[in-house]
């Protein structure tokens, strides 16, 4: 029965999210289906509380269509109620998961060929709000009065107004996206390159016999008796790690944007990346840019994307529910190939009578995402999952995005993107060392501590300041950015420890790590003054003509497929063939 839920799922190519119906509570609702509408075909309701994430998640559409299917009125009642998430509400039970009631009710014989109409009532404020709310209901007539509009069908929720449906969805505009690395063990990935390298001398001084704890193997991913492919471009394997003696080299170390804003290190190796996101490492270069985003996930108060020049972690966003949320610049290593849909291109075109660069319309989009104001007007409509991008017909506000978009991506890049010719540029700002972060391993902070009314930070023994508590208070649907970096350098770290190497940990206090973390107090205190600009900027856009979903065309197939990954050796055969052929 559940593969009735499945298939049409799997034929919109939303399969990869499929693992989420096999639930308990999804089986009941299959089966009391069943039961009530399909066995006897006869008139009935069907009726649970159950969990919300059937409401909006890509994974359930299959389940959505059949339940329309079923019945000739949906109604649902929405306590919210997630306690893990980006949008914080209270619970009515004792649990962290959202909550809500459902209703299938059908008054006639069941006819499949007709989809069922959607009523949807979203319960606000605390726990007895929402049951006083509830003990008030006695008809369902009474959640019928916000209908599910009929473009958004597919969805059993209910959002106000028409102007954001009728923007383009973003990933009809940038067609292809993917996830982040996925390590899959916290000891591959620190704050600086040295630890990084001793803890991979301490897995190979390490006895044979211990290394898979060492190494941590995992039940679906990497183990240390396994010799995977090479990242590109590479060809070729790597001897398993059960294999190398103690003078095996350690891999090359690059920076990984691990959360927003956060920049740390990785091993660039296959064998210790259980989901390495090999295309990701084949397009990455001193040039790619890349967007991380909530596609599938309700996105919370802050920005709506946050960009990087490093290769992001799965999780880079907002430190959980990562998924294909990875958005490049580029497909392509030499950047030849934009990622965005021709359609798209043309329309740009069209309306302005010129042909906006690449980087251009990716700087555009950057100064709508990462504006705060985005996500607080469309709180509401940004329950369906995906954000839309509202798409000016106004040449010189299109203009004045790009510009607004450039400084933007040069910040939250530290400086390393978006470059201007000839612009001496540094990262500067209010906030420096008043008491210097000792630098005596004994002295290493264990804690850190924000001061409000003397508006300063201090780290162990150190302060620095002035740090405003706008900026301490930054946050990214949840992820408070400069809590989140401390928490990760000090002492112990932060986050589950899956190896004994993860024990491995900065035996002092640098220079570098200051430096880090005074220029992301200065990015955050330049953002936070830009904003104003920002938004007013957005006002306008909002105020002025846009381009509907409808008058840009879909992106191809071929547009929304990952790119063609072309390794070392097929690059000489290549170069071999044609000099042949000359």
């Amino acid at each position: 029965l559940i593969e009735d839920y499945a298939e049409p799922t799997r034929n919109a190519g939303d399969g990869g999210h499929l693992k989420n119906i096999y639930n308990l509570y999804v089986y009941f609702w299959r089966w009391a289906s069943w039961r009530v509408f399909e066995r006897y075909q006869a008139p009935g309701i069907v009726s649970f509380i159950s969990a919300a994430s059937y409401l909006r998640g890509p994974g359930f559409s299959g389940m959505r269509e059949e339940m329309r299917r079923a019945a000739e009125q949906i109604f649902i009642f929405d306590l919210e109620g997630d306690q893990r998430g980006t949008r914080v509400t209270e619970n009515v039970f004792r649990i962290t998961i959202p909550v809500c009631v459902g209703s299938l009710v059908l008054a006639t014989a069941s006819n499949h060929s007709v989809a069922a109409c959607g009523n949807y009532s979203r319960v606000l404020g605390g726990r007895e709000d929402k049951l006083q709310k509830a003990a008030e209901l006695r008809h369902f007539a009474e959640i019928a009065s916000n209908t599910i509009p009929t473009g958004f069908q597919d969805i059993f929720v209910a959002t106000e107004g028409t102007t954001f449906q009728s923007m383009p969805r973003l990933t009809d505009l940038f067609p292809w996206h993917l996830s982040g690395v996925m390590a899959g063990r916290t000891w591959v990935i620190a704050e600086a390159p040295e630890v990084l390298t001793q803890r991979w001398r301490a897995l190979v001084r390490s006895p044979r016999i211990a290394r898979s704890t060492f190494f941590k193997d995992s039940p679906t991913g990497q183990k240390h008796d396994r010799a995977p492919r090479r990242l590109p471009p590479c060809s070729g394997n790597d001897r398993a790690i059960v294999e190398l003696t103690e003078r095996a080299e350690c891999p090359v170390r690059v920076r990984l944007a691990f959360r927003s804003f956060d920049r740390q290190w990785v091993l660039r190796d296959n064998r210790v990346l259980d989901r390495a996101s090999p295309t990701l490492w084949y397009v990455m270069d001193d040039e790619q840019t890349l967007l991380t985003t909530l596609e599938t996930g309700l996105i919370g108060q802050g920005p709506a994307s946050v960009c990087t020049g490093a290769i992001p972690d799965k999780h880079h966003f907002r430190g959980s529910y990562g998924g294909k949320d990875v958005i490049p610049l580029w497909r392509d290593p030499k950047r030849q190939i934009p990622n965005l849909s021709a359609g798209f291109v043309a329309a740009l075109s069209d309306a302005f009578g010129k042909t906006p660069r690449p980087e251009a319309i990716f700087a555009y989009t950057y100064a709508v995402l990462a504006n705060p104001g985005y996500v607080a007007r469309f709180e509401e409509e940004l329950q369906v999952p995906g954000p839309r991008l509202p798409v000016t017909k106004d040449k010189a506000l299109f203009e004045r995005g790009i510009v607004l978009g450039r400084e933007l991506l040069r910040w939250h890049t530290y400086g390393e993107r978006f470059r201007v010719k000839g612009d001496r540029f540094k990262l500067s700002g209010t906030a420096a060392v008043l008491t210097p972060i000792s630098d005596r391993p004994r002295d290493y902070p264990e804690k850190h501590l924000y001061d409000q009314e003397r508006r300063v930070l201090k780290v162990g023994g150190g302060l620095v300041g002035p740090v405003s508590p706008e900026v301490w208070n930054f946050s990214v649907s949840g992820l408070q950015v400069v809590k989140s970096w401390l928490d990760y350098r000090m002492k112990k770290g932060a986050g589950k420890k899956s190896s004994p190497l993860d024990d491995i940990r900065p035996e002092s206090w640098t220079e570098v790590m200051t430096g880090e973390l005074l220029e992301l107090l200065w990015v955050l205190e330049w953002t936070l003054a830009k904003y104003p600009e920002v938004d007013a900027w957005l006002d306008e856009v909002l105020a002025g003509e846009l381009f509907t979903a409808d008058e840009i065309p879909a992106p191809t197939d071929a547009e929304r497929k990952e790119p063609k990954v072309v390794r070392q050796s097929d690059q000489d055969e290549l170069q071999a063939s044609e000099s042949e052929q000359e």
